[in-house]
C-alpha cells in the first residue's frame, strides 16, 4: 500500500459532544478517518486500534487526560 492510499486515523477525546463533533467534522473534511470517545476509558479502548494521533482533553469524567497519556506510554504496543 502506497503513502497516498494510507488512511490516517485520529481519535478525538472530549466529554463535550459539541466540541468533539466540531473537531471530528473538520478532521473528516481534511480526509482523516476519525473515531470519537467521550471518556478516558473509551480512549484507552480505541487506542488498542493503534491510531496515528489522539487529540485528548485533559478534563474527562472518569480518567483524566494525563492519566490516559501515562497508561498509553506505559503500554509497549
Amino acid at each position: 500500500m502506497g503513502d497516498a492510499e494510507r488512511t490516517i486515523t485520529v481519535v478525538v477525546v472530549d466529554d463535550y459532544s459539541d466540541s468533539r463533533a466540531l473537531m471530528a467534522i473538520q478532521l473528516r473534511a481534511e480526509g482523516f478517518q476519525v473515531k470519537e470517545a467521550a471518556s478516558g476509558a473509551e480512549a484507552l479502548t480505541l487506542a488498542a486500534g493503534q491510531p496515528s494521533l489522539m487529540i485528548l482533553d485533559v478534563n474527562l469524567p472518569d480518567i483524566d487526560g494525563f492519566e490516559v497519556c501515562r497508561r498509553l506510554k506505559s503500554d509497549p504496543h
